[in-house]
């Protein structure tokens, strides 16, 4: 009967727990300008990715790439 109890009351919490990054994700708004920021950061002259796209690119056409970038995550996160 404890060991039930017990079970119930950890499968409460992770829900909860859950529950509340989910909200907390919902609420989350990503900008363009923290996406040109977090491009900022890659290193320049690095081989492309899965995407074939080289960071030296990314850094060129980060202005260009924010907003499509924006929407795409925006979606993700709405969808999640």
């Amino acid at each position: 009967m404890y060991l039930k109890i017990k079970t119930c009351h950890i499968e409460t919490k992770l829900l909860e727990i859950t529950i509340n990054q989910r909200n907390k994700l919902e609420t989350t708004e990503i900008t363009e300008e923290e996406i040109v920021k977090a491009i900022d950061e890659f290193k320049p002259n690095k081989s492309p990715g899965i995407d074939n796209i080289t960071s030296t690119y990314a850094l060129e056409t980060k202005e260009i790439l924010a907003k499509p970038l924006r929407l795409l995550f925006s979606k993700s996160i709405q969808l999640s």
